[in-house]
């Protein structure tokens, strides 16, 4: 199965992510990433620069141990992670409190339109991995992590070719 996760509901009152908008095969998303400049999902590029101004406004406002955000683009996964805060500690309530301005919605995942706007997305690329030679690719469906597209297999070489011709309308950006 491969899962587009590319947003979910944030982890209640603004809580830091996890992990983010991910493209393949695990790690669940607990939070949404910016809005791209036109209102819709961004890309990776500005998922991952909206996390690092996040991450260091946490570690200045007293998480000192804040991780630093990684992107994730190989062949199977497509996302930013952030891994090992402590969501729990004062440390971390009191900085996202200040902080989380700086995520979507302050963190409460996106609105209806970005997600119907993400969907129709999921929906274009599965339409075009069907013209470039998969013709039983799959229409995305809600999952509790994002969009899943089950019954792929992203090690084929025909799911590459057509991931390759439909990647301006890959839902990971």
């Amino acid at each position: 199965m491969l899962t587009i996760a590319l947003v979910a509901s944030a982890c209640g009152g603004g809580s830091a992510p996890n992990s983010v908008a991910h493209l393949g095969n695990s790690a669940p998303t607990t939070t949404a990433p910016p809005a791209a400049a036109s209102g819709g999902f961004p890309n990776l590029q500005q998922m991952y620069e909206a996390d690092l101004v996040y991450a260091g406004c946490m570690r200045s406002h007293g998480d000192a141990g804040f991780p630093d955000p990684v992107l994730v683009n190989n062949g199977h996964e497509h996302g930013v992670t952030m891994e090992g805060a402590d969501q729990n500690s004062p440390q971390f309530v009191s900085a996202n409190n200040d902080c989380k301005h700086l995520l979507p919605n302050d963190g409460n995942g996106p609105s209806q339109a970005q997600l119907a706007q993400m969907m129709t997305r999921a929906l274009k690329y599965s339409q075009c991995m069907r013209t470039h030679g998969l013709p039983n690719f799959p229409d995305p469906t809600e999952s509790p992590n994002g969009i899943s597209l089950n019954g792929v297999d992203p090690n084929s070489a025909q799911f590459r070719a057509a991931q390759t011709a439909c990647r301006s309308l890959s839902p990971a950006g």
